[in-house]
Parts: C-alpha cells; sequence; structure tokens
C-alpha cells in the first residue's frame, strides 16, 4: 500500500469494547467476540474481487483505502448499536466506507448487496444526483450475481413484471423512497429496478453504463443522461421500457444454454 497522506480519507475506526480487529488487503474487519474465522476473510476477498468486475470504475480509491466492517454475533447487537428495524440484515455508512451486520445464514448476500453500496454509491458522493432505484437495482443485482443469493420474493415478482406488471418507468424513477410502503409493493420495485438496471448494463457497453451514470451525477435528466449514453433508439423513457419490457419476456422464452 501507498503511505496515507494527511487528508487522504480518516482514520480506521478504533476497536470496540469485546470486538478484534483483523486487517486485509481491503478491509477492516471488527468480529465481536473473536477474531474473524478464514473462512469468512476468504469469502470477504473473494466478494470484492468479484464485485470489482463490475465496479472497478466506480471505485478506484479501493487500491489504496480500506473498508472498515463490523460483524456482531448477535441481531440483537447489531440492532442495538445501529438502531436498524428487525427486518434489517446489514447497514451501511458511504461517506465513513463502513459496514455494520451479523452472522447468519443470509451474511454472503447481505454482504454482497452492503459493498456494492459502498463502491457504487461512493461514486455520488458530492454529485446532484444519486437515483434510488439506480443504487438498490445495481445492489440487488450484486447480491445475486456477485454473492449467489437471490432473494425467495424474486422469481414471482419477476413473472408479474413479464406479465405487464409494475410500474412505468417513470413511476419507478420517481420514487425516492420505501419507508411506508407495504411489503410486496417495495419487493416488486425492487424487482424492478434490479431487472432495469441489470438490461441497461447488458444491453451495450460497460463504459455506456458508467456514461450514464456520470451523467446522472453531474444532475443531468434521466432520459438525457440515456440519449447520451446510449444513443438511438433509447430517446425516451418510453422507448426504455418497451425495449426492457421485450428482452424480459423474450429471454425468459430462451431454452437454457442459449
Amino acid at each position: 500500500d501507498r503511505p496515507r497522506r494527511r487528508g487522504d480519507h480518516p482514520p480506521d475506526p478504533p476497536v470496540p469494547r469485546g470486538f478484534h480487529k483483523t486487517m486485509t488487503r481491503h478491509f477492516n474487519v471488527y468480529s465481536e467476540g473473536e477474531p474473524a474465522a478464514d473462512e469468512f476473510i476468504k469469502l470477504l476477498e473473494n466478494l470484492h474481487g468479484n464485485l470489482m468486475l463490475d465496479l472497478a470504475a466506480f471505485s478506484p480509491w479501493t487500491e489504496s483505502q480500506r473498508v472498515s466492517l463490523f460483524l456482531f454475533k448477535s441481531q440483537d447487537a447489531y440492532r442495538k448499536l445501529t438502531g436498524r428495524p428487525a427486518w434489517s440484515g446489514g447497514a451501511s455508512s458511504v461517506p465513513k466506507k463502513r459496514i455494520y451486520l451479523y452472522e447468519s445464514e443470509e451474511l454472503p448476500g447481505i454482504l454482497a448487496h452492503e459493498l456494492c453500496h459502498i463502491y457504487y454509491d461512493g461514486f455520488f458522493l458530492g454529485g446532484k444526483s444519486n437515483p434510488l432505484w439506480l443504487s438498490e437495482g445495481m445492489a440487488t443485482l450484486i447480491q445475486i450475481e456477485r454473492g449467489l443469493a437471490a432473494p425467495a420474493w424474486l422469481r414471482e415478482n419477476l413473472e408479474i413484471l413479464r406479465s405487464d406488471g409494475g410500474y412505468t418507468l417513470s413511476e419507478l424513477m420517481r420514487i425516492s423512497s420505501t419507508s411506508g410502503a407495504a411489503d410486496e409493493t417495495v419487493r416488486l420495485w425492487y424487482t424492478q429496478s434490479y431487472s432495469t438496471v441489470r438490461f441497461l448494463i447488458r444491453s451495450q457497453y460497460r463504459s455506456s453504463f458508467y456514461n450514464f451514470s456520470r451523467y446522472l451525477r453531474e444532475g443531468r435528466p434521466v432520459t438525457e443522461a440515456l440519449y447520451r449514453s446510449y444513443g438511438p433508439p433509447y430517446t425516451s423513457l418510453k422507448a426504455l421500457e418497451y425495449a426492457w419490457r421485450y428482452d424480459l419476456v423474450s429471454s425468459a422464452a430462451k431454452p437454457a444454454g442459449r
């Protein structure tokens, strides 16, 4: 690692009482009760490598800065420190580059999701826009494809979308908070955000999606960002929605392995 310079980034957080600190190439791991297991460290670094396949351009700082991760033994201890609700499996602070989570069977997927928020959402710090649908769509994509942990509700909501259900993309992108919404509504919104982001990433070059994100960070309207990044026929959200829905239905109809 290169030497840190004053003002580079905040110093590592202190070790909480009852925790042990383990330093890896890309992380400071603060684990409750005992040092982090070798298996967890391997999972963490492997996930980092996998996420960089998609997100390296958005987070070049990972070559010189570490993410701090706090791993709790139980949900109760996690909730006591973070104040998160009962349904929460993990939390992150993008500006501080910190992740909080607890040991559970869903840990790999949740870890991938929260790491994505650090690596991708950090790209928008200091910008004029960080759309919620883009943030959560990307994090869900990473959770599924890099964390290999698809939510149990994903399949049924994809079927709703294939049956022409869900939101218009204009409606989807106007939502800035899911607080207080019914669970089934939130799950459908997450599924459509994930599916739309997946289409944008895979429909053209990686640079197209990077430029789309960059234009949004600059505060450009989503239609302008879309056209500047992807070109014709993506001149409107309706054009994007038509292409996305067509791909969603046609890809589901393809035989496995093609």
